[in-house]
């Protein structure tokens, strides 16, 4: 994943990442996220259209405000994954900057090398025998399978009895 960004773009990014938000020593500084903001404002001024000197100030303004919302919204529950994060700050006009560099956040995120992966061990779920899978059932093969490849183990049995007192099964032997 490294070699896919150039200069430590992913350290950048690592402002948005939850356990960010809700770290002390990060609240209490103020200043903290504007080296990556100002780093991703040079990066992206051109792709967005902006000047980048106006991109950097405004970007570090909506930054320190977001950071102290995202961390109460957090601590609350109201918000609980990125997308979420995501939806909120496209809500508030006054983070719009803040907004656009988000989504291109987003985007890396969707091509990003686990997303490929999950791709690759679905499409080797998805045989012909297996085509008419329902997502939810693709869903949990993969958990197994991700599990599997992981190094754990699966207590078949332990899975075998929740499978049967899930709902009233037919017993076939």
């Amino acid at each position: 994943m490294d070699s896919r960004f150039p200069d430590d773009e992913l350290k950048d990014w690592s402002v948005f990442e939850k356990d960010c938000f809700c770290a002390t020593a990060n609240q209490e500084e103020y200043s903290f996220g504007h080296e990556q903001m100002k780093s991703l404002a040079t990066r992206y001024c051109l792709l967005l259209q902006k000047d980048e000197d106006i991109l950097k100030s405004d970007l570090c303004k909506q930054y320190s405000e977001f950071k102290i919302l995202i961390n109460e919204k957090l601590k609350c529950g109201s918000l609980t994954t990125f997308s979420d994060i995501l939806a909120f700050t496209q809500q508030q006009d006054h983070l719009n900057k803040l907004f656009l560099i988000m989504d291109i956040c987003g985007t890396f995120q969707a091509s990003s090398a686990d997303c490929e992966r999950g791709f690759s061990l679905m499409n080797s779920l998805k045989t012909k025998a297996r085509n008419h899978l329902e997502v939810e059932h693709l869903d949990h093969l993969m958990r197994i399978k991700l599990y599997l490849n992981s190094g754990k183990t699966v207590n078949i049995d332990k899975v075998y009895n929740f499978w049967k007192a899930e709902k009233n099964r037919r017993k076939t032997f």
